[in-house]
């Protein structure tokens, strides 16, 4: 729907470079880039905790049905369930707005 109503404004510049440059020779080029990165400890560990971090959310969508199981209605079930989307909402609107207070007093 976006690119019914949206013109990229440098549409032919892109699709000259496309064409200038395969897939192999951007990729050539841009690993030097990709290997640096991994000179950065930090970097190495945001990638490290990224794979036991997403595991969780793989089982998320089941707890609902968990909480059935374990003896909980529909409704209740559905209640606990909305109060997690709830509670990750809130948590990131208050982290926001602490952070905001953070950057404002320590630019």
């Amino acid at each position: 729907l976006i690119t019914v109503f949206v013109e990229e404004p440098n549409a032919a510049l892109l699709e000259d470079r496309r064409r200038a440059q395969g897939v192999c020779s951007v990729f050539v080029k841009n690993m030097p880039k990709v290997f640096q990165l991994f000179k950065y400890p930090t970097f190495i560990l945001i990638l490290a905790q990224g794979g036991p971090g997403t595991a969780a959310w793989t089982v998320f969508p089941f707890f609902t049905q968990w909480l059935e199981l374990s003896c909980f209605t529909y409704g209740e079930a559905a209640v606990i369930f909305a109060a997690f989307g709830w509670g990750g909402a809130c948590s990131n609107l208050l982290s926001g707005m602490l952070l905001n207070v953070v950057a404002h007093r320590c630019p």
